[in-house]
């Protein structure tokens, strides 16, 4: 196992040692110090050229991808902090590579504002979600961390097809 690896999990297990379950579980999902920096260092590594590139016709472009998850992240969040969504620059995938980039850390921003002051008193409260469905408030920080997670993948891909290496990649 790496050392990265090997620190991160002694973290983890520390947490869920001296915490509730629940700030073991936020804890897990909120993965500031490991997943909103990939995403944030991966849009950064993308030529600004290069943001409407897609493998193929069916994906995304690499803007698209920045777009969307700065948008999910201002939704979720709001939802699960029972807030109205923040005032945001109405942009497109088109947009310039600093004006994507802002909006993505606007809304980590806002993310991190909910999540540092979450608890476990309202996991089963219903909540808007996508698609103008109801989902519980666990399902929303589930789905927060599981997007993350994908849309990093994607980026990382992108990254690779254009012969850059990924943030995580740099960090062997």
């Amino acid at each position: 196992m790496n050392q990265a690896l090997a620190e991160l999990a002694e973290r983890y297990f520390q947490v869920c040692m001296d915490a509730s379950p629940f700030d073991a579980t936020v804890y897990g999902v909120h993965g500031w110090d490991d997943q909103v920096p990939d995403l944030s260092e991966a849009a950064e590594e993308m030529p600004e050229d290069r943001y409407a590139f897609k493998p193929t016709q069916a994906q995304m472009t690499f803007g698209e991808i920045v777009l969307h998850v700065a948008e999910a992240n201002a939704f979720l969040c709001s939802a699960i902090a029972r807030t109205p969504l923040p005032e945001q620059r109405r942009l497109v995938p088109t947009d310039s590579k600093d004006k994507l980039g802002g909006l993505l850390e606007d809304s980590f921003d806002v993310c991190d504002d909910v999540l540092d002051h979450a608890d476990d008193s309202f996991l089963e409260d219903s909540i808007p979600y996508f698609g103008g469905r109801r989902t519980t408030r666990a399902a929303a920080l589930i789905e927060l961390a599981s997007m993350w997670a994908t849309n990093y993948s994607y980026l990382a891909i992108y990254l690779r097809l254009n012969g850059l290496e990924p943030p995580t990649a740099k960090r062997k």
